[in-house]
């Protein structure tokens, strides 16, 4: 199946061509949720196996431990009997998974460039984030990690890879992923994603790895900077627009379908 599907059919069309006992594999965009539906993946599409590198190894760069740890799971035992996993792995190494296991599907979850961006420099001088002390003093502003290449279309470049450009990344978010959910359409999202997995009804449960508001993780979002991200990250504000003009179509008539008159229109009353 293709999330581009949805451009042209119905939800309902869409969710009966859905291949019930399909695997999933979650490809995980940094600060897209991805932590808090990763744990709804481990709890109810079992068995589940997360794909990660390990931050503590220095003796090799991070791309290497990327193909390693692809490489460690589609050797495992694991990748032949996984309902669902997920990892920070962008789509060219993920293909590689799905090429050994053809039946996988792919999908993954989009949030807003500006708030993405921001909410990636916050988590990254944290605790939580390893190397958080290296990226402190390399990136003491939220400005200068703006203005790093390393901030820009990271969202584009999980889709499609990092040489990919606007119509190659459009494309790959309509033909090769099943579904593509939005972080604004969270409950949206979700409850349509798990009702492909054959788990119609289920809600959002938990909201794991918030970023702590400390001294270190305080930033001034000026509209100069909002201006700037919009700028350096183009493949993901086209990215990000194209998913939510399909997206909202459904989202809204769902919102019609079922909320009583008068409630308002927030994403949570979806389903």
């Amino acid at each position: 199946m293709r999330f581009g599907d949805l451009k042209t059919q119905s939800l309902d069309d869409y969710l009966a061509a859905a291949p019930p006992a399909a695997p999933w594999f979650f490809v995980h965009i940094p600060k897209t949720a991805g932590s808090s539906f990763s744990n709804e993946l481990r709890a109810v599409l079992k068995p589940y196996k997360n794909v990660h590198i390990d931050y503590t190894n220095r003796d090799r760069t991070h791309d290497q431990q990327l193909n390693d740890c692809v490489d460690q799971f589609i050797a495992s035992p694991d990748l032949a009997r996984v309902r669902s996993a997920s990892g920070h792995i962008p789509f060219p190494l993920a293909t590689r998974i799905q090429a050994a296991r053809p039946e996988l599907q792919l999908m993954t979850i989009l949030r807003a460039p500006v708030a993405r961006v921001v909410s990636d420099y916050r988590y990254q001088r944290t605790e939580m984030h390893p190397p958080h002390r290296q990226f402190i003093a390399q990136f003491p502003t939220l400005l200068s990690y703006v203005e790093h290449p390393a901030s820009h279309d990271k969202m584009a470049r999980f889709v499609a890879g990092p040489q990919a450009d606007r119509a190659t990344v459009l494309r790959n978010a309509m033909e090769k992923f099943a579904f593509i959910g939005l972080l604004e359409m969270y409950a949206f999202s979700f409850t349509t994603f798990f009702a492909l997995t054959g788990n119609p009804g289920r809600m959002p449960r938990e909201h794991l790895r918030r970023t702590p508001a400390t001294r270190e993780t305080e930033v001034e979002v000026t509209p100069e900077i909002v201006a700037r991200i919009r700028e350096k990250n183009p493949l993901d504000v086209a990215l990000y627009s194209h998913v939510h003009a399909i997206l909202r179509p459904h989202r809204d008539a769902r919102l019609q379908k079922r909320q009583p008159k008068g409630r308002g229109d927030g994403d949570a009353a979806v389903l």
